[in-house]
């Protein structure tokens, strides 16, 4: 695959988040950023940077002054953005037992996945605790800003959730359009056939429905077949739940979006 040398040079530069670029040449961070910038990634005055926003916005900006809990950038120039995928990927997500959704948010983020809805399965290890909703949400968050940064991204991966059930978070997608998807390993038709036809192939949008560690229940299957999502299968070994999302997305970027190794 062709990278043009723009991008090449600006993978040289530390790179740091901040909320909104906003259209003044200074920039001011403290807190996280500056933590992050002065403390972790040890830049100097002097020294060039690029900046990431929460809009996937970039600048090249050079730092001019850092004191305790204070850094100071003035903009160089603003940057081309990557090229978004041409489909847009949505993984409905069991909850799984930590760490695995830390690590989940990681790899769907290097696979250009748009968003990640988490909701509660009937036989899903972990249950969702609603009075640290806040708290969790922000340390996805978190997860979600660090992976965008690393894998030069469009934008931080949305994090939706978590829902009730699975009849709450398919019934959020009900009306959408684009190919939808419920993967469980007792479907009759592989995700091969699934994307046979051309026009399943050209669709601008997939949700995927994935499962928690235990499986579907054949309840939760047919709620999703009720309200538009196909049943599919990915192959004849049994997978872990984060390995299907994963896998999942890997095959609808290869077949509709953007993992296939030409230009960008």
């Amino acid at each position: 695959m062709y990278v043009s040398q723009e991008i090449l040079n600006l993978r040289g530069l530390k790179r740091v988040f901040v909320e909104d670029l906003g259209s003044s040449p200074i920039i001011s961070l403290n807190g996280k950023a500056y933590h992050h910038l002065g403390m972790v990634l040890k830049a100097r005055p002097g020294e060039e940077v690029l900046l990431m926003d929460r809009r996937g916005r970039r600048a090249r900006a050079l730092v001019e002054e850092i004191k305790k809990g204070f850094v100071c950038l003035k903009i160089q120039e603003k940057v081309s953005l990557p090229i978004r995928s041409e489909v847009e990927l949505v993984v409905l997500q069991a909850l799984l037992k930590n760490p695995s959704n830390d690590y989940l948010i990681q790899r769907l983020s290097e696979l250009g996945v748009t968003c990640i809805a988490f909701f509660e399965a009937k036989r899903g290890i972990c249950k969702w605790n609603s009075e640290k909703l806040s708290e969790r949400h922000s340390h996805w968050d978190g997860v979600a800003v660090r992976a965008y940064l690393q894998c030069d991204r469009y934008a931080p991966i949305s994090i939706k959730g978590p829902f009730l059930d699975a009849e709450e978070a398919a019934k959020y997608y009900r009306d959408s359009e684009g190919l939808k998807l419920v993967f469980h390993e007792r479907a009759s038709t592989g995700v091969k056939e699934i994307l046979r036809p051309k026009e399943a192939r050209e669709a601008k949008r997939a949700i995927l429905a994935v499962g928690p560690e235990g499986g579907f229940t054949q309840e939760e299957i047919e709620l999703f077949m009720d309200l538009g999502f196909v049943p599919t299968c990915i192959g004849p070994r049994i997978l872990k739940a984060e390995s299907v999302a994963m896998v999942a997305a890997s095959i609808m970027q290869y077949e509709m979006g953007d993992l296939n190794g030409l230009d960008r």
